[in-house]
């Protein structure tokens, strides 16, 4: 509607603007013509009025036609405040329609219906940039309206908090200004500076070699140096990856040495393991009571061992002492197997088993020998007496 007000504006102006030209125009025209006395001429006199007429007209033209797209105007943003605050919702519409009542009492509706739609888009426009905000700028927004809002209603807070939030988003600014500046100005002075050292060099160098030949000779010598230096430090790279390569073999060498001990170690274990012989149980803490079950091998060298007090041993114990100490040296052998191994073993448990005949003459495979140590327990290694007196139990079956 504006538009098409303004356009018709427009078009009046432009003919009562041409018009006034056009009879100006015929008035002069007239009077160059004109011969004696024009003045008191019927089409003289005609063509002047005209001309005042069109003249005349352009103001009140341009006074109408402002008159009527004022109040039409008017009547449009009347019409568009009214379709905006009905489109309002949720607590945007409780803000305008608080506003709107407040403001009811003290002016008329239309004035009223203006203002509150005016306050309802700033407060629209302050939770917009208060829910676009992140990082820093929000967490000082959030402690600026938690100290406020002690003080005043929630929309005076924020709009302090945020008034606050932008006075110290410029503080920060000035003074990453401030830091950029300054390291600006610390750069420029190290440019200085070292143009400063590089003119002073070239200075002492053109007057430490004004004689050109002496000057050829210094570059060749700074060629040559050069050169040198490059060789000396690719031969020291060359040094260096050979004796890295020739360490590499070494600790692979080392590491080769490590696994075959740790497996040679574990070679007696694994024998064990594979045999189905040795049982774990976890007690927790990575500690284990070990089981192991055992054929009885009563011919083993557990007194050739102990030198002459071995035979001697041998000669004086009755065939059950002896073999019980020939057993005593197969769980003992048993035993350092595993701490070979570095197993961490809480109790051992050995059981030697052997054919056994029952009263009724049958034969067959059971326990002939029990034997239980604590894994900590100190013995002197390769010694089954005094292993045989540090278990904790030790039975043989009778008749061994």
């Amino acid at each position: 509607m504006l538009g098409l007000i303004s356009v018709l504006s427009f078009l009046a102006f432009s003919c009562s603007l041409v018009a006034s030209v056009y009879f100006t125009y015929k008035v002069w025209r007239y009077r160059s013509t004109a011969h004696g006395n024009y003045l008191n001429d019927d089409e003289y006199i005609k063509l002047k009025k005209r001309r005042e007429m069109s003249w005349v007209s352009i103001p009140i033209i341009v006074v109408i036609f402002m008159g009527i797209e004022g109040k039409v105007g008017k009547e449009l943003k009347e019409k568009e405040i009214l379709i905006k605050a009905e489109n309002y919702v949720g607590g945007d519409k409780e803000v305008f329609e608080k506003k709107f009542a407040e403001y009811s009492k003290t002016m008329k509706e239309s004035t009223a219906r203006e203002k509150a739609v005016i306050y309802t888009d700033k407060i629209m426009e302050m939770n917009e940039r208060i829910n676009g905000l992140e990082g820093e700028d929000k967490q000082i927004y959030l402690s600026k309206f938690e100290e406020y809002k002690k003080e005043m209603d929630d929309i005076s807070a924020k709009e302090k908090a945020l008034n606050a939030m932008e006075k110290e988003i410029v503080r920060r600014n000035k003074e990453l200004q401030k830091k950029y500046d300054d390291q600006k100005q610390y750069e420029e002075w190290i440019a200085w500076q070292e143009a400063e050292k590089e003119k002073t060099e070239k200075a002492e160098l053109q007057k430490k070699y004004d004689d050109q030949k002496k000057y050829e000779e210094w570059i060749a010598w700074q060629e040559a140096e050069k050169e040198k230096a490059e060789k000396a430090e690719l031969q020291k790279k060359y040094d260096d990856q050979k004796k890295y390569e020739e360490w590499m073999a070494w600790k692979k060498s080392e590491e080769e040495k490590k696994q075959k001990a740790e497996e040679k170690k574990r070679a007696g274990l694994t024998e064990l393991e594979r045999a189905g012989k040795i049982t774990y149980y976890n007690i927790g803490n990575d500690s284990y009571n070990v089981v192991i079950t055992d054929s009885i091998n009563l011919t083993n060298s557990a007194f050739e061992r102990g030198g002459i007090d071995g035979l001697l041993n041998m000669a004086t114990h009755n065939e059950h002492e002896r073999n019980a100490i020939r057993a005593s040296y197969q769980c003992m052998k048993l035993v350092e197997t595993v701490k070979e191994a570095n197993v961490n073993v809480n109790q051992f448990t050995i059981n030697l088993r052997g054919t056994v005949t029952d009263m009724y003459g049958n034969r067959g495979q059971d326990n002939v020998v029990i034997c239980e140590i604590g894994g900590g327990t100190a013995y002197t290694h390769g010694d089954p007496y005094d292993f045989y007196n540090k278990c904790s139990r030790f039975w043989m079956i009778n008749g061994m």
